[in-house]
């Protein structure tokens, strides 16, 4: 009896064993190691390429910018020369964000002649809502210089319940000579003319 004892037992052992035995092809526990080897490598994969689209979208933006500061006295000279009104200014972002919307899959709408939450206001020129309305982005444009950008965009964001905002205006000098301001962890301010510059550039901030 002994001895059929110490075989059963040793057969046990050794059928547990090969079970947990990561080079037997054979076992679960092989078969779990190459299924979690699997799904590591397609992870791997998805963040390698996000990775990858993400480091191209900064690419762009950063040549989008170097661009936009070569081209400031070209449009400058422009401007002098054919003012753009700040109602026509702001119409070509609402047509250029109206197509961004539609590309991210969420709504835009123009806001600009609409009193929002706070009583006889209508700061906030546009409303990017994003998915479904789990949050809302105003923007906010003008063809002049605003020197307040803060209290401007804060006051836009509660007048249109917004969780962040963009401020765009069409010249370096418009914007303290900057490119694009980052005001904080969510307001933006750029310098954005839509008869010269790249739309994927207004996307990619957006």
């Amino acid at each position: 009896m002994n001895e059929h004892v110490a075989k059963q037992t040793g057969e046990l052992f050794d059928k547990a064993a090969k079970q947990f035995d990561p080079d037997d092809p054979t076992s679960p526990m092989a078969k779990q190691r190459r299924e979690l080897q699997g799904q590591q490598e397609a992870l791997t994969a998805t963040m390698t390429q996000n990775h990858k689209e993400l480091a191209d979208k900064f690419e762009q933006l950063t040549t989008a910018v170097k661009v936009a500061g070569a081209a400031n006295d070209a449009a400058s000279a422009i401007a002098k020369v054919t003012p753009i009104k700040g109602d026509t200014y702001a119409s070509s972002i609402h047509r250029g964000m109206q197509q961004i919307a539609v590309g991210l899959g969420d709504e835009y709408t123009d806001t600009g002649s609409v009193t929002g939450v706070i009583p006889r206001c209508k700061k906030g020129d546009g409303l990017l809502t994003v998915n479904g309305g789990d949050a809302h982005v105003v923007l906010e444009m003008t063809d002049s210089v605003r020197p307040a950008w803060n209290d401007y965009l804060d006051e836009a964001e509660r007048n249109r319940e917004a969780t962040a905002s963009l401020g765009l205006v069409r010249e370096l000098s418009q914007n303290s000579g900057q490119s694009i301001r980052v005001l904080g962890s969510r307001r933006i301010v750029m310098v954005f003319d839509p008869a010269q510059d790249d739309a994927g550039l207004l996307r990619t901030v957006v």
